[in-house]
């Protein structure tokens, strides 16, 4: 009985990790607002949507990445960027019916005396 059990649960959980692993077949939109900034955002579908931002210019910038689509609840998170560094920002992609995740990133400059948080 305990094998049964135990070939059951194995089972359920390789079934549900591959589930969640198809979660890859849907296109992203992303579209950027830079505000005449040098910085560069890329986009990566998968059950992780991955987004980097690129700070290439020589300012300071705050950017703010939006998600949105699919049956998934509207997202924004903040990436605080130093110049010539990079910010990953993910969001977890849990509908499987997904066919587009609009992706929006909007970025300003920092003034001089604005401390970036830490990461969280």
């Amino acid at each position: 009985m305990r094998t049964f059990r135990l070939a059951l649960l194995v089972t359920a959980s390789i079934a549900s990790a591959g589930a969640f692993a198809a979660i890859d077949n849907y296109s992203i939109d992303l579209r950027q607002e830079t505000g005449g900034l040098d910085v560069v955002a890329t986009a990566t579908p998968g059950p992780l949507a991955q987004v980097d931002v690129t700070n290439r210019s020589a300012q300071r910038v705050r950017c703010f990445v939006d998600f949105e689509g699919g049956k998934l609840t509207p997202w924004r998170k903040e990436a605080w960027l130093e110049p010539g560094t990079v910010a990953r920002v993910n969001r977890r992609v849990n509908d499987p019916d997904i066919e587009k995740l609009a992706v929006q990133v909007s970025c300003g400059t920092l003034s001089p005396d604005e401390a970036i948080p830490p990461v969280r």
